[in-house]
């Protein structure tokens, strides 16, 4: 059974627990809300909560609050800009804040953000190292 004590799930089919084996596999779980608010289609307001937790971390600090927020303003909707509706008829500047969460160790992503590509002059073909 798995329990506080015994974390791996491996070890419920008998098998030894490993460090490599922990180190791939976790598990989330995760909250997430939204507020958008839009005054005359100009000024814009979104504000966002996540609520998560994370195997990889203590109970006592297992989940934890992540708030976002982001204003934005329709300069295109203001009485100055309508001369030049028929050259751009939608601009929108917006600015926005968020926290995140500095969980995850990069090699443990599937998809790499970058590959050095070498050639191998033996079998003649290119590889990712």
């Amino acid at each position: 059974m798995i329990s506080e004590s015994v974390t791996n799930v491996g070890t419920t089919m008998g098998e030894a627990a490993s460090e490599s084996y922990g180190r791939n596999h976790w598990a989330t779980a995760g909250f997430f809300g939204r507020i958008n608010y839009d005054y005359a289609g100009r000024y814009l307001a979104e504000v966002n909560l996540r609520y998560d937790a994370s195997s990889r971390f203590s109970p006592d600090t297992r989940w934890a609050l992540f708030p976002s927020f982001s204003l934005g303003w329709n300069i295109a909707r203001e009485e100055f800009w309508e001369p030049y509706t028929n050259v751009v008829n939608t601009l929108k500047l917006r600015g926005s804040w968020g926290a995140g969460q500095p969980e995850y160790d990069k090699s443990l992503y599937l998809y790499p953000d970058h590959a050095v590509l070498s050639f191998d002059q033996y079998v003649g073909k290119y590889v990712a190292d």
